[in-house]
């Protein structure tokens, strides 16, 4: 045998052993990815049955199959999104914006990558740049739907961060209690701009407003 039929035949062999390779990883990575969707639908199962506990550790198990799944094939096309997901359920905002920001800079734009990012950011108190996120959303997906459950959201941040003011404030600590009301006030603010209709919100604008003694805010808030 020539020598270049030699070489030819080797680095064939060589083609072929990768091309394998890389087909062995895709199979690994998707029997994996699809472990950690399995993890994470029971998680959303025990979760509306009250079962966080349990929901919790589902969905760090499934946050670990998701992992492993970058591990094996970091172009796999969801694992981003899916890592970021799951971080959110689990609150752990700061590796929840990681992976989507990831998402968005390597994958297809998605309306819920954007909205559970900016959602992530106003948690940690980045309220700017998570509504600017939180409007990306909203135009890849501009659904009734999709408005709706965002505004929701965002009302549960808010009215949730007033309450940790007023707990602030029973335990003496008055300058974070009124630190944590005007970021309620300002996540409502971000809701209630979503649906300018939305007089629930905007009177809880009023209310909260008034009980800091921002009474012009309370005023241009409050339903006519």
């Amino acid at each position: 045998m020539k020598n270049n039929e030699h070489k030819l035949i080797c680095m064939l062999f060589i083609l072929l052993s990768l091309l394998a390779c890389q087909e062995s990883k895709e199979k690994l990575a998707f029997k994996l990815f699809n472990e950690g969707v399995e993890y994470s639908l029971d998680a959303a199962n025990e979760a509306e049955k009250g079962q966080l506990e349990s929901a919790h550790e589902l969905n760090s198990k499934a946050i670990e199959k998701f992992l492993e799944t970058y591990k094996t094939d970091s172009t796999h096309q969801l694992v981003k999104s899916a890592l970021g997901h799951s971080y959110y359920i689990q609150k752990d905002y700061k590796k929840g914006i990681r992976w989507y920001e990831l998402a968005n800079k390597l994958d297809s734009p998605i309306a819920v990558n954007y909205k559970e990012l900016g959602l992530c950011k106003i948690n940690l108190g980045d309220i700017k740049s998570g509504a600017s996120n939180i409007n990306k959303a909203l135009e890849l997906d501009n659904s009734k739907e999709n408005k709706e459950t965002t505004i929701l959201d965002l009302k549960d941040i808010g009215i949730l961060a007033y309450k940790y003011g007023e707990d602030y404030d029973k335990e003496g600590n008055l300058e974070k209690g009124l630190d944590y009301k005007k970021f309620a006030i300002g996540v409502l603010i971000v809701a209630s701009n979503l649906d300018t209709t939305n007089f629930d919100i905007k009177n809880n604008i009023a209310e909260f407003a008034e009980k800091i003694g921002d009474t012009s805010m309370a005023k241009k808030y409050k339903k006519k």
